[in-house]
């Protein structure tokens, strides 16, 4: 009996200590993350701006909480997951997001945007594997752009590289007109459907929450030290 019991607590000092050691290693993983991530902080346009502002075009800026960045996080990974994590509270949160986008950069009276379009990121990275909200545009921006090729450069189909080169442009030039947005709607459907700024989200999420952890465990500490020097006292 005596050695059942000691093997199940030797069992239990085992599985806490192999938890602890994997709780380290991811903790090590995300600190590195931040890390290297603070080395590209001079590189986001929030960063910059200010400086270059004069030199660059007109930009406005939208705080995300870590609420709304969870948000965005569910509603990617309840429309392309399977994962059923989007709530109301989440909808509530992307719908202000909507609005402020509205009053902010598409309000008609104090729009300083150009009338062809904006484009939208998120500090460093631009959703630039969002969907565009019209499925379409794409394709007819694609067909439109390499029909002004070929018309242009009669030579460059007679071969197989020259025609590659062109449908390449012409796919090119069509992703990169898709980017820009004309209006909330248009903004809120790039963000939320791409993949990078899902993952980037992500990270940060679970970034902070190893932050939030440690300075729990902070607080846990002095608390405990400020109780032993009262007992001591």
């Amino acid at each position: 009996m005596g050695q059942v019991q000691s093997s199940t607590r030797n069992d239990s000092v085992s599985k806490s200590a192999a938890k602890t050691d994997n709780n380290n290693t991811v903790t090590k993983l995300y600190e590195h993350q931040l890390l290297k991530r603070c080395e590209h902080i001079h590189f986001d346009v929030e960063a910059w701006y200010k400086i270059l502002q004069c030199q660059t075009f007109y930009t406005e800026f939208i705080p995300i909480s870590p609420s709304i960045a969870q948000a965005f996080v569910n509603y990617y990974q309840t429309r392309y997951n399977s994962k059923k994590l989007l709530n109301l509270n989440d909808l509530e949160l992307i719908q202000s997001i909507q609005y402020q986008l509205k009053q902010q950069i598409f309000n008609s009276k104090t729009n300083r945007f150009q009338i062809n379009g904006s484009f939208i990121r998120l500090s460093s990275r631009s959703p630039k594997d969002g969907n565009p909200l019209n499925s379409q545009a794409l394709i007819q921006l694609y067909h439109q752009e390499l029909n002004r090729l070929q018309a242009k450069y009669l030579n460059e189909c007679d071969s197989i590289e020259g025609k590659a080169n062109m449908e390449l442009i012409a796919y090119c030039y069509a992703q990169f007109h898709c980017l820009k947005v004309a209006n909330e709607f248009e903004a809120l459907n790039l963000i939320l459907t791409s993949e990078r700024i899902f993952i980037d989200l992500l990270r940060a999420l679970d970034c902070q929450q190893v932050q939030n952890n440690k300075d729990i465990n902070t607080n846990n500490i002095k608390l405990h030290d400020c109780g032993t020097n009262k007992k001591d006292g």
